[in-house]
């Protein structure tokens, strides 16, 4: 039998089952609750709407929904910050959106310039907040507006804490003056915060079709720390452009599960900031970064994607697939295309172009930096080209070589040695590196590109060097 609004709900306690034993309780355990009808519709925010404030609006939803419910906000700038808690009701039907009226993220602006710190406690990082904070709901969407702040001192600008599930940022603006400092003012425009205990994550989190412009980090994605607990699953960050950040565009140091970076622009020609990564992540199992461009021309040495731990199943491998790396900064030995730093496995890198380009007078960058030891790895149908007087392949010492197919590349480099394998020795010669790698069906031949910024060859007769691959 359904209940209705105004039907009073009861439940009683007759037994628990603990250590494989029933147990009834001695006294009457009992509760009640007055069915409540939930708001659901469409709804509207500005000076004629049915609420002055997006806080107003969301306060009055958050007694519960019963159905799809969206917010429509009239053109014009909010002064506020707003905070969307635990609402009761919602699930993948019944949804909440919040949005522009005109579906233009540049009519509606959300922004507060005073960030006030909360007292120390235990977990104060538990009480930070953003501009805008996703506060324990799920399947809310936040789209079709700008959110910034002048004030660099907030943590974040849009932030995800308190089990903030299939949430997402879609179609907006994300944005906050430019910072290369770790101290103080290192504001990270999307930010997640999870507490390390069990069940705590945001899984599901999803950042789609939006700019995210300056700040220290764009976007920090991550769940629990702690090695024990269950990581973060299901992250998805699609159709992005990511412009101008600090330090780095995509940090996620959890050893997260199942996280897609797919179809997003990563462009950097500001930052004065030595180290700069567009991608820093560390995952468990199940990445994906698909698809993705790179166009950093910066005065400091940088990376693309530092993938720090990447590895797959046997049955699910980890993918780092048709991405495009356009990167030209200073020579040096830490310019790098695409790098990973531990031991991972069961992962194909594969059908990706690095242009690295530079100073060959100050020294040479990488296209593929190995910095551990692989297993059950490849490297194919790539094109690694080099045009700065660095190599090719970096290693941390030779025996990293091992573990790796490598075949039917396209590699070149303008340096005098093709490969390192240490920090102080070399492999000057393709000829000789095919013969320590067993690498086939490649090639050691220059490209010639559409543009610098289309890496496209004029050429296509260079793509039949590749083998078609089963994904």
């Amino acid at each position: 039998q359904s209940a209705i609004p105004g039907d009073m709900v009861k439940t009683t306690l007759v037994s628990l089952i603990a250590n494989n034993a029933e147990y009834e309780p001695q006294n009457e355990i009992s509760a009640q609750l007055t069915v409540k009808k939930g708001k659901s519709g469409t709804f509207s925010v500005g000076k004629n709407g049915d609420y002055a404030t997006i806080q107003a609006a969301i306060d009055d939803i958050a007694t519960g929904i019963d159905g799809p419910t969206v917010i429509n906000i009239a053109t014009g700038e909010y002064n506020e910050l707003v905070t969307v808690p635990e609402i009761a009701g919602t699930s993948e039907t019944n949804t909440i959106t919040l949005q522009s009226e005109s579906g233009n993220y540049a009519d509606v602006t959300i922004f507060y310039d005073h960030y006030s710190e909360p007292p120390y406690s235990d977990d104060k990082m538990a009480e930070e907040y953003g501009v805008f904070t996703f506060s324990g709901v799920d399947y809310f969407t936040l789209k079709n507006v700008t959110v910034t702040t002048t004030d660099l001192t907030f943590p974040s600008v849009v932030h995800v804490r308190n089990k903030s599930r299939h949430c997402t940022v879609d179609h907006c603006h994300v944005y906050a003056e430019r910072s290369e400092s770790a101290t103080g003012t290192d504001i990270n425009l999307i930010y997640q915060y999870a507490k390390n205990e069990a069940d705590c994550n945001n899984d599901h989190f999803a950042v789609r079709n939006s700019l995210i412009e300056g700040g220290y980090i764009g976007l920090r994605i991550a769940g629990t720390s702690f090695v024990a607990l269950p990581k973060q699953v299901g992250s998805l960050v699609e159709n992005n452009t990511f412009r101008n950040q600090g330090s780095k565009s995509l940090y996620s140091p959890s050893r997260d599960i199942d996280f897609t970076i797919r179809g997003n622009v990563f462009e950097n020609t500001e930052t004065q900031k030595t180290d700069f990564q567009a991608i820093d992540i560390e995952t468990s199992e199940g990445l994906i970064v698909e698809s993705n461009s790179f166009y950093i021309n910066l005065p400091v040495y940088a990376t693309a994607m530092n993938i720090r731990k990447a590895s797959g199943t046997a049955e699910k491998h980890g993918r780092i697939v048709n991405n495009e790396i356009a990167l030209t900064s200073p020579g040096a030995s830490t310019t790098t295309g695409i790098k990973l730093n531990s031991p991972s496995s069961c992962l194909d890198i594969a059908y990706n172009t690095v242009l690295v380009t530079g100073d060959a007078e100050l020294g040479g960058g990488v296209a593929l930096y190995i910095n551990d030891q692989m297993t059950d790895m490849t490297v194919r149908n790539n094109i690694l080209q080099v045009e700065d007087g660095g190599v090719v392949y970096r290693f941390y010492k030779e025996t990293c070589i091992d573990g790796i197919a490598f075949s039917n590349n396209v590699l070149s480099t303008t340096g005098t040695s093709f490969a390192k394998t240490s920090s102080s020795t070399t492999i000057d010669t393709y000829e000789d590196w095919v013969q320590r790698s067993g690498e086939t069906n490649s090639i050691n031949r220059a490209v010639t590109f559409l543009s610098s910024s289309i890496l496209y060859p004029a050429d296509e007769s260079i793509l039949s060097q590749a083998m078609p691959l089963d994904f």
